[in-house]
This record gives structure tokens, C-alpha cells and sequence, in this order.
């Protein structure tokens, strides 16, 4: 689940992403922290995708 919108002092909408492992499935918004790719490429902070494409690093 996601929304995107734009609020406080973001200059347009954007997306945060978390990938976490659930670790208690009762429990869904805890969990361990792993790595995701998109398109192969492992994301850093402040990088900019734009159609899966990374345009900015």
C-alpha cells in the first residue's frame, strides 16, 4: 500500500519506499530491513527514478 502526494516541504509528490522481512506476522509494520533493486540497480538515497530508469544519482 502506498500513497503519494505532496506535503510539508517537498517541492512535488514523491514515494518512500521500506521493504522490510516480516519477522511476526501479526505484527506488519515491523520487521527486518532488506535491500530492494529496481530495474537491477540498488537504489541510494535522493536517487530519482523516472519510468524504472535510473535519471539521477
Amino acid at each position: 500500500m502506498a500513497k503519494v502526494g505532496n506535503s510539508g516541504y517537498s517541492s512535488e509528490p514523491h514515494l518512500h519506499v521500506h521493504a522490510i522481512e516480516h519477522d511476526n506476522k501479526r505484527d506488519y509494520f515491523n520487521g527486518t530491513s532488506v535491500p530492494i533493486t529496481f530495474n537491477g540497480n540498488y537504489l541510494k538515497r535522493n536517487d530519482l527514478l523516472f519510468n524504472q530508469t535510473l535519471i539521477f544519482r
